[in-house]
């Protein structure tokens, strides 16, 4: 069944292991009071981390190795970092980190290596400077969505992406002044969308790209 994130350190306390094998809600305030989810090792289905609290990282999630369905770390606004999610390597339905005010990395997941089969959606962190979690991602299997990162100046970390097979969205990050880092990519399955990136003067770094489908 479900998980709450108020049972969730009660459950710690206890087991060395935890498998869950419905939808997790945590509430970022359970891991800032000290509790600690670090026994959870799988969701089957949805992870949901929220919450405006003074929670700096995600150590409390430390050992957490996979999500069946979404992960979405939303509205934490105390968030700085995602360290703590190494030991990830599958997500089954999305990734999704949204709407996060304090937010200034990304750089953790062990999600982010190779080619990353699920959509990712990056988007409203206003204090986001780099897409540094992605340097060693060679391909999307799904969408990538970065939208509406108001301090976003740069995609070099996404300098080795060679293919995206859903749509490459990259809209409404008004710093971001050069897409050289696409300089690797080759071909968008989907639908590709630059706009209102309101300093971005120029394609440059699209030199290689091959083909776009619709």
């Amino acid at each position: 069944g479900d998980l709450f994130g108020d049972q969730l350190g009660a459950l710690c306390e206890r087991a060395l292991r935890l498998e869950v094998g419905g939808d997790v809600f945590l509430d970022a305030a359970d891991l800032a009071s000290g509790a600690t989810s670090s026994c959870l090792r799988s969701v089957d289905g949805d992870l949901s981390l929220t919450g405006a609290t003074d929670l700096p990282d995600l150590l409390g999630l430390a050992g957490l190795e996979s999500v069946g369905g979404e992960l979405r770390i939303e509205q934490a606004d105390g968030l700085l970092t995602l360290r703590g999610l190494e030991t990830l390597s599958a997500v089954g339905g999305g990734f999704i980190v949204r709407d996060n005010l304090s937010l200034r990395s990304i750089a953790g997941p062990g999600l982010f290596a190779g080619e990353v089969d699920v959509d990712v959606v990056v988007a409203h962190n206003p204090s986001l400077v780099s897409l540094d979690g992605f340097k060693a991602v060679d391909g999307f299997g799904g969408s990538l969505r970065v939208v509406g990162n108001e301090r976003l100046v740069s995609l070099d970390a996404l300098q080795a992406v060679v293919s995206v097979q859903g749509d490459l969205q990259i809209a409404h990050n008004p710093a971001l002044a050069s897409v050289v880092g696409l300089g690797a990519l080759q071909w968008v399955q989907g639908s590709l969308s630059l706009d209102d990136n309101d300093v971005l003067a120029s394609l440059v770094g699209l030199e290689r790209l091959v083909g776009v489908r619709w």
